[in-house]
């Protein structure tokens, strides 16, 4: 997500956006991305930037993000995202996502994401308070497929200092491997099951100029017009 200035929208339970259906991986870092291990626990660090997103009024078709600025989201309402996912120089990987507003006076969102590498998927779903500042949140890893197969565990964004950009931490445990990530983060708990991950989309908000997960873009801009 980004360090807009305002709010970002992470990725919706009830938008039944498709998520990429084909089942060719991408060709970019066709070895995945480059990852650390600590005991059953597998770290991803990337730097996610921004490259498109949308606002879903409830109940309408996706539009540009209202430019007005005394608009009001409204609960239901909701926002996508896209991202690419960087390592140094080298794009690793992509994240697309969507996001619906809950509670606008806790910033309460719930987001939707598939983080795409060329290995394997890693999926979010997740309900987030997300923070009116540039304060690192986190969101719930659910499910991944590929080489990230039974992934569990959490995904925290932190804002970068360009635009549109944030950096993506994803810390988790894969098949047989326990639920809970011991660095701290918490634990994985229900949501999607790998064969619903390509529908209902994440990203990581509030609304317009949200990054991270997508969310930081597009969820707080639309958060910051609700107050």
């Amino acid at each position: 997500m980004n360090r807009s200035r305002t709010p970002v929208l992470l990725g919706a339970a009830a938008l039944s956006l498709a998520l990429t259906t084909a089942t060719a991986l991408p060709a970019w870092a066709s070895s995945g991305p480059e990852s650390t291990t600590d005991g059953a626990t597998t770290t991803i660090k990337v730097l996610e930037k921004e490259t498109g997103g949308q606002f879903i009024p409830k109940g309408e078709a996706p539009q540009d993000f209202p430019e007005d600025e005394d608009f009001r989201p409204s609960p239901g309402d909701a926002f996508t995202f896209t991202s690419d996912l960087m390592q140094g120089d080298e794009k690793v990987g992509t994240d697309v996502g969507t996001c619906t507003f809950i509670d606008l006076d806790a910033n309460t969102n719930h987001c939707k994401v598939k983080v795409t590498f060329a290995n394997g998927t890693i999926s979010v779903d997740s309900v987030a308070d997300f923070p009116e500042d540039d304060s690192p949140f986190q969101v719930t890893i659910v499910s991944g497929t590929g080489a990230y197969a039974g992934a569990k565990g959490t995904a925290t964004v932190t804002p970068a200092e360009d635009e549109g950009e944030s950096n993506l931490a994803l810390v988790f445990t894969t098949g047989s491997q326990v639920s809970e990530v011991p660095s701290g983060g918490a634990a994985a708990g229900g949501g999607l099951g790998d064969s619903s991950d390509t529908t209902g989309l994440l990203a990581l908000g509030a609304l317009v100029g949200l990054t991270g997960l997508g969310v930081l873009v597009g969820g707080r801009r639309l958060a910051a017009t609700r107050r």
